[in-house]
């Protein structure tokens, strides 16, 4: 099953990639830090920050190492509704 990074909610878009990209600096991390302790290589982890290909269980996997929520890293990459700031 794979989790499309991109989903509309209550007029909210939710971007797993910047998600992704937000706990990366807060967390002074690279591609290749990410790609190591989760045993993947880098280009899959720029894959994920494109939003492409991120299944569940690796979300799971990004939320423990950053030791966040779902919910939490969610919220990272939420953008405003259209039209709206």
């Amino acid at each position: 099953m794979t989790f499309h990074s991109s989903a509309v909610d209550i007029g909210h878009v939710y971007h797993l990639g910047e998600s992704l990209k937000a706990a990366q600096k807060e967390a002074s991390l690279s591609n290749g830090d990410v790609a190591k302790a989760l045993g993947v290589g880098v280009v899959q982890v720029s894959r994920w920050r494109g939003w492409q290909d991120m299944r569940f269980s690796r979300l799971m996997s990004l939320c423990a190492l950053f030791n966040m929520t779902v919910e939490e890293f969610v919220e990272l990459g939420i953008a405003p509704p259209a039209g709206r700031v």
